[in-house]
């Protein structure tokens, strides 16, 4: 029984640790398991992070951070989760940009560049410069003049008789008070640095110059010797003339201040109130000198700014280091008579460019046009096209401030009527308004409505005056007796206010097809213009494939095909057909009839040029129609 019971316990205690063994085995497998998927799922993660590190939008490289691989004990959907966050792209100061991937549209996939920094946003060096003290008594002098001491109903016939032989310096007066007299009715008028030189004005002045004064003027030309010269009229006297820093040139200032033989760099671009400079090697141990010499002598600068390095940020705009002043770099400038509102530090601006701006406008665009402007910047193309030419204008730029700007100056301007913003990159841009009108009637197309609405617009408006011209004929009479000029004007503009809220002027900024009035973030597609402007001069060209093969013949059928406007570099040694071949190799097509005009030098023997040429069948449609 003893024997029987103990093998009875035996067999007890065997199962018992096999069931433990079994446990533990399949408590391992479910580690491993979980392991295994955890390391999965942090490979996925890891690839798809990789993969990211390659895709370039527009013409920039977007660079995800990194990202440390989810540990073992994280789960699939936690590692899942975390693959599906937007990619986050580094920015200064902690702040971030995020893109959905799923957002991006496929065109917006562009070329690649050499810029392989992955910073969005550029590197301003704004922290608060040192003061610059300047010994301004070592500008101080002075030297004596002859004057002539006249009454002063005399001055205006005296001086023109003394033409060519009175002083004419930069900022000093040849007339001025004479302090000796208690009345203060006479006047010092003062002759050139030469007549000093002269032992006597006699010498100085020629005979018929001194008889003319005598004849015409009553003037007898008498050296003063102190004695009642107050009551004497032509009394040559001696007058102290001081010169001090203010009045000194900034060139004149700088070329004392640094070191002999040195260049003086008094050459900047200013923007409202900010000056700029691009300031060589050699200038840069007196930069801050420079900088206050610039503000000391232009009285509306408060901030001066130094380009540092080359322009290597997504949205080409260039580094700033603050030399003098505020850190404040955002200012209104006036072009074409209009205003722009501008963040130095956020936006590209370029006041050289004004000139071409207005070339554009006013040689190449006619009044009533349809412009497609892709990179608009901050709208100094979109304004006066618009103020001046009457143009509509579809206007888009990938930076978020240069949209945000753009969006200010259109209301600052009150063109909001005509013009339709977009945040998008240029060639997705571009695509989506090539894009054929799918489902939809040619009704639907955007010029087709527009037409139709004007067209309705100015029938209301003409049955409008026909019915205010036969209310005011009663009265017609009356008025012309009572009439004048500003009545007939007050009455004109009271007429005209009365017909714009009585029949209000067609929208086209928000004027949209039936499918596209939910999303007016995007372009409408089916849509027809006369220009594309791409002004990104580094860039722009490569931009030129989205119009390949691109055009949707039945929507363009029976129109010109569009002046597309690209901007780009001319390198030292290269002629205008080799920038045509470059626009050629990108475009993937001939250009024919192409012409370069030249927009300024930016170095020795390198130009900004502007490629125009019309779009062909052949580089719209590919094929000839069957």
């Amino acid at each position: 029984k003893s024997h029987h019971h103990l093998r009875e316990r035996k067999r007890e205690n065997g199962g018992l640790s096999f069931s433990l063994s079994l446990i533990s085995t399949i408590s391992t497998t479910i580690s491993l398991t979980t392991r295994r998927c955890a390391f999965c799922a942090a490979s996925s993660l890891s690839y798809y992070r990789k993969s990211l590190r390659h895709i370039r939008f527009g013409n920039h490289q977007f660079s995800p951070p990194k990202t440390t691989s989810p540990t073992t004990t994280k789960t699939t959907a936690t590692a899942t989760k975390a693959a599906q966050r937007p990619i986050q792209i580094r920015r200064k100061r902690n702040r971030s940009l995020s893109f959905s991937m799923s957002s991006v549209p496929s065109g917006a996939i562009g070329p690649r560049d050499n810029n392989n920094n992955n910073d969005l946003l550029p590197r301003h060096s704004l922290v608060q410069p040192p003061n610059v003290e300047i010994d301004y008594q070592k500008f101080e002098s002075e030297y004596l003049v002859h004057a002539i001491s006249i009454d002063r109903t005399k001055v205006s016939k005296a001086t023109k008789i003394l033409r060519g032989f009175t002083l004419e310096e930069r900022g000093i007066q040849d007339v001025v008070l004479d302090e000796t007299d208690p009345e203060k009715r006479k006047r010092l008028v003062l002759l050139k640095r030469e007549s000093f030189a002269a032992k006597a004005v006699a010498d100085f002045l020629p005979e018929d110059v001194r008889k003319r004064l005598e004849d015409e003027v009553g003037i007898s030309l008498v050296s003063g010797d102190g004695k009642n010269d107050e009551e004497n009229e032509g009394v040559v006297k001696e007058h102290r003339i001081t010169l001090d820093y203010k009045y000194h040139t900034a060139e004149y200032v700088l070329k004392q201040l640094l070191p002999d033989g040195m260049e003086t760099p008094s050459a900047f671009e200013q923007v409202g109130h900010v000056a700029h400079v691009n300031l060589r090697e050699e200038f840069l141990p007196y930069k801050y000198t420079i900088a206050k010499v610039i503000a000391d002598k232009n009285s509306r600068i408060r901030t001066v700014v130094n380009k540092v390095g080359a322009i290597d940020s997504m949205f080409r705009v260039p580094n700033w280091e603050l030399l003098y002043g505020d850190a404040d770099l955002k200012a209104t400038v006036k072009q074409h008579g209009y205003s722009f509102e501008v963040d130095f530090g956020k936006v590209y601006w370029n006041s050289r460019l004004e000139t071409e701006h207005k070339r554009l406008v006013d040689v190449e665009f006619k009044r009533g046009e349809v412009i497609v402007d892709a990179m608009a910047g901050v709208g100094p193309f979109v304004v006066p096209a618009v103020k001046t030419k009457g143009c509509r204008v579809y206007a888009s730029d990938l930076n978020p401030d240069c949209f945000e700007m753009m969006q200010k100056n259109v209301k600052l301007n009150k063109i909001e009527d005509s013009v339709k913003l977009y945040n998008m990159d240029a060639r997705a841009f571009i695509k989506s308004l090539l894009e054929p009108a799918a489902g939809k009637s040619s009704d639907d197309a955007p010029e087709e409505m527009w037409a139709r609405e004007l067209s309705a617009y100015e029938q209301e408006l003409k049955k409008f005056r026909e019915k205010i011209k036969a209310n005011e004929k009663g009265n017609e009479e009356d008025e012309k007796e009572t009439e004048d000029n500003n009545t007939k004007k007050k009455s004109e503009k009271k007429r005209k206010r009365l017909e714009e809220t009585s029949v209000p002027k067609p929208n086209w900024s928000t004027m949209t097809a039936r499918e596209e009035a939910k999303n007016t973030s995007v372009p409408p597609s089916g849509a027809t213009f006369d220009h594309i402007v791409m002004n990104l001069p580094a860039t722009a060209v490569e931009f030129l494939d989205c119009l390949k093969h691109s055009f949707d013949r039945k929507t363009w059928e029976n129109r010109k095909l569009p002046t597309v406007h690209a901007y780009a570099f001319r390198p030292p040694g290269h002629t205008d057909r080799d920038v045509i071949s470059r626009a050629e190799g990108h475009l993937g097509c001939p250009i024919k009839n192409a012409k370069v005009f030249e927009v300024r030098d930016v170095a020795p023997n390198k130009a900004m040029v502007c490629v125009s040429f019309q779009i062909t069948e052949e580089q719209a449609f590919g094929s000839s129609p069957s």
